[in-house]
């Protein structure tokens, strides 16, 4: 204890005879605050600008005619023949829109791209593209393991994201009904108890009941309202740096 005090007083007191020290440390502090902030703005940057080049790319738009297309063929050997018939229109599209999610997956993978940004943006657009391509791809991967591997694993992250803000909004709907639950019986004994002492035992246990209810209401309202928020907020970002430039 003696040697940790006396360590700390001979850092304070080096300190002291150094004062430069302490403005070097503040500069270097507020450097790597500087650098992280510069990341974040320029990871947000690289993310507007992939979704701008890919919402305004007419080949992307005319590839997902023909995967549409695509989907809506019935014929149950059609992931075969794509995989197979080279040249054709389908497997052209399909191969682009990959390659594009490809890329952004390698991108979000090393650091380039804000993932959160473009889950909010464009999940459901990833998610259905694996689903309706799954088979393809698992042909293509069959001869060379390596192709499409950042979508695989993107798409699959993103489904496990999704499947947890979906089981949260089925634990708030829950919570929801057993607020509700509560509160028909806390009426119930209050109306069934009217000339009784507010003060009994039932009465109590009813109204924890009710309380414990509300509570767990509240806060599984508030991580959902805080998600919310923080959609809305990049959502705000994206349309602001579209103003201004």
């Amino acid at each position: 204890m003696e040697d940790s005090d006396t360590s700390l007083t001979n850092l304070v007191s080096a300190l002291i005879e150094h004062p430069t020290a302490i403005v070097g440390m503040f500069a270097l502090l507020i450097a790597a605050l500087g650098i992280i902030a510069q990341r974040r703005t320029s990871k947000e940057k690289n993310s507007l600008d992939f979704q701008a080049n890919y919402l305004e790319n007419q080949k992307v738009q005319d590839a997902w005619g023909h995967l549409r297309a695509f989907k809506d063929n019935k014929d149950p050997d059609k992931h075969n023949k794509l995989a197979t018939e080279k040249g054709t229109d389908e497997r052209k599209a399909a191969i682009l829109l990959l390659n594009e999610w490809e890329r952004a997956a390698n991108a979000i993978h090393h650091g380039l791209f804000d993932s959160n940004f473009l889950y909010q943006a464009h999940s459901s657009t990833v998610i259905g593209l694996y689903k309706d391509l799954l088979p393809f791809i698992e042909i293509i991967q069959s001869t060379n393991p390596r192709y499409f591997v950042g979508f695989t694993k993107l798409a699959v992250r993103w489904q496990h994201k999704r499947a947890l803000e979906f089981r949260k909004g089925i634990e708030l709907k829950e919570s929801l009904m057993n607020l509700n639950r509560t509160f028909f019986n806390f009426n119930q004994y209050l109306e069934s108890h009217s000339n009784c002492c507010p003060k009994s035992y039932n009465f109590n246990r009813q109204l924890k009941e009710f309380e414990h209810s509300r509570n767990n209401f509240k806060r599984k309202h508030r991580k959902l309202y805080f998600s919310f928020i923080q959609r809305r907020w990049i959502s705000i970002k994206d349309r602001l740096f579209k103003t201004n430039p």
